[in-house]
């Protein structure tokens, strides 16, 4: 045999390919750009891919406006509400499922846009949502003010004993009602022209 003769593949290598095939993305979808997203591209993208489109290129607005020198939540109240509505209602989601509001505040950073999710929970008319994020915005400062911010970087040493951490469950259980991706994917389509360049 030569070196160049092909050999049986093991069954473990028919396996791998078989996974890889199935990891295999159709790259045909992904030539856009969302960072430079316009607004006639917000109706031709998948319900799927819409709120992550929107939230890319909001984040390179805001990268823009931290190149000129201003903060990202300036750069946020300077675009259109239904911005921030999104922005700050996924930041809040997405955080808030790695693991509560104590690991959401644990990034100082976060926020600062947690008004943004308030004011969004109450646009979509989730009020019960809006109050439990703003008493969740409520504790955090008053453990700010008690114990700092190097209390949020090691918040699992009292994980369970503070405010944050009993309204994990109201939040959780309040959330696993809603479809929070429909409710913003209606949203944006809602506000379609309030998205993009």
């Amino acid at each position: 045999m030569g070196l160049f003769d092909l050999k049986e593949k093991t069954e473990s290598e028919e396996e791998l390919d078989r996974l890889l095939e199935s990891l295999s993305v159709d790259v045909g979808d992904k030539d856009i750009d969302y960072r430079e997203l316009t607004i006639e591209q917000i109706d031709e993208i998948s319900s799927d891919d819409l709120v992550k489109a929107v939230c890319i290129w909001i984040e390179r607005k805001m990268d823009d406006g931290v190149e000129e020198g201003k903060e990202k939540t300036d750069t946020l109240l300077g675009l259109p509400k239904p911005c921030g509505v999104v922005y700050g209602i996924k930041l809040l989601v997405d955080e808030f499922e790695k693991n509560g509001f104590n690991k959401f505040y644990e990034n100082s950073q976060n926020a600062r846009f947690v008004d943004f999710a308030i004011e969004g929970f109450r646009e979509l008319k989730e009020y019960t949502l809006s109050e439990i994020t703003e008493s969740s915005k409520d504790g955090y400062e008053k453990l700010l003010n008690k114990h700092g911010e190097e209390y949020f970087s090691r918040f699992m040493l009292d994980y369970g004993n503070n405010k944050l951490t009993d309204l994990d469950y109201e939040f959780e259980t309040e959330i696993s009602k809603k479809d929070i991706n429909r409710l913003l994917v209606n949203y944006i389509r809602g506000h379609s022209d309030d998205f993009g360049d």
